[in-house]
């Protein structure tokens, strides 16, 4: 039987525009493949799944989306874990970003709340991008844009039930390498101060960011941390 590595290296040397690479979860071992040279071409970005033969099979589904546009890139996952820009239509994400917005107010006053619903995500400020796991939402984020070089990490979620499982951090690299492209020089963000979020700083910190003061229009909140990296 093919080792991870070795079918990583085989899958590395078909799909050159990609980077692969593993990641432990609490499921087992995640395979990641990530496209190197951002999405702004139409085409699969990412994909996470646990087996060789699904991530070939979701790549090789990927060649085929170029050109295609969104509606195919998003059922073309085979298993794995797809990254989609700007689909915010549909009961499905307006069910999602309503759950995250609810869970939020379940934790920090409404005055300290800072999460975007749909409406403000469809702003044209802000650039959305949701993960799916074939037609189901796993997991979203966003950039905000504040100028024209500061940009702002927004609506960073993953469903209960897939937290753990190298989403947030795959997510976190995309909306990275989107700001890099944009030609963003700093990406900030806001998150709250609870041990609840406690997993989201470490993320954060894991990623190069650092504790900051408020940056944009945010104001002192003990509810409240910031952070910030150059690009």
């Amino acid at each position: 039987m093919m080792s991870v590595a070795a079918g990583l290296s085989k899958l590395a040397a078909e799909f050159p525009g990609y980077e692969f690479s593993t990641q432990r979860t609490w499921e087992g071992i995640a395979l990641i493949a990530v496209r190197q040279d951002g999405s702004a071409r139409p085409g699969l970005y990412a994909v996470i799944t646990a087996d060789l033969d699904e991530m070939r099979s979701a790549l090789l589904e990927g060649q085929g989306l170029e050109g295609q546009g969104l509606d195919a890139q998003r059922h073309g996952a085979a298993g794995g874990v797809t990254i989609v820009t700007g689909d915010l239509a549909g009961p499905q994400i307006a069910r999602f970003l309503d759950e995250h917005i609810r869970e939020m107010l379940s934790i920090t006053p409404p005055e300290s709340k800072h999460a975007l619903d749909l409406d403000g995500l469809r702003r044209p400020e802000v650039t959305f991008w949701s993960a799916r796991d074939g037609d189901t939402v796993v997991g979203c984020a966003a950039i905000k844009r504040l100028d024209v070089n500061h940009a702002e990490v927004k609506s960073m979620r993953t469903t209960s039930a897939r937290k753990r499982s190298g989403i947030a951090s795959l997510l976190l690299e995309h909306l990275i390498a989107e700001a890099r492209r944009m030609g963003f020089t700093r990406l900030s963000l806001e998150t709250g101060a609870a041990d609840f979020f406690l997993p989201a700083r470490r993320l954060y910190e894991k990623f190069g960011f650092e504790y900051c003061g408020p940056f944009a229009d945010y104001r002192p909140d003990p509810h409240s941390v910031f952070l910030t990296r150059a690009l």
